[in-house]
């Protein structure tokens, strides 16, 4: 889903530079498409940066509950360890449940930043704005 996810944020790059060549080429395209500032075409298309939009993707959802199933099974394991002390099994499937999303989300942002560098065409190079 991540790898998904980071595809379809490199077609939609691909479709805002398409736009942005109807605005610069076509004016008279305009009343046709909406107009928004360069800055602001992918923030309008639902992108923003920043860490929490990585929870609204469908693998942060997948990272949320694969944490808090690894936090309630630790859990468990830890009340079961501790001849079942319930404050056993609660800090310690709280403490595994954050450390595991803390990973998950953290492996998930670094991908995503690492795929936004990827260049999408041979010219980009030559852009100053070229991996932001």
């Amino acid at each position: 889903m991540l790898q998904s996810g980071i595809e379809e944020l490199h077609y939609v790059e691909r479709i805002v530079r398409l736009r942005a060549y109807y605005f610069d080429f076509a004016p008279e395209l305009t009343h046709y498409l909406a107009s928004v500032p360069p800055s602001g075409r992918l923030a309008i298309l639902g992108l923003r940066s920043g860490y929490w939009p990585a929870f609204r993707t469908t693998a942060g959802m997948i990272g949320v509950v694969t944490a808090v199933l690894t936090g309630s099974d630790a859990g468990l394991l830890a009340t079961i360890a501790a001849g079942h002390s319930a404050v056993a099994g609660f800090v310690t499937g709280g403490v595994v449940g954050v450390a595991v999303l803390m990973a998950l989300m953290w492996f998930q942002y670094s991908a995503w930043a690492q795929g936004h560098q990827l260049l999408l065409f041979e010219d980009e190079q030559e852009r100053p704005d070229a991996g932001n």
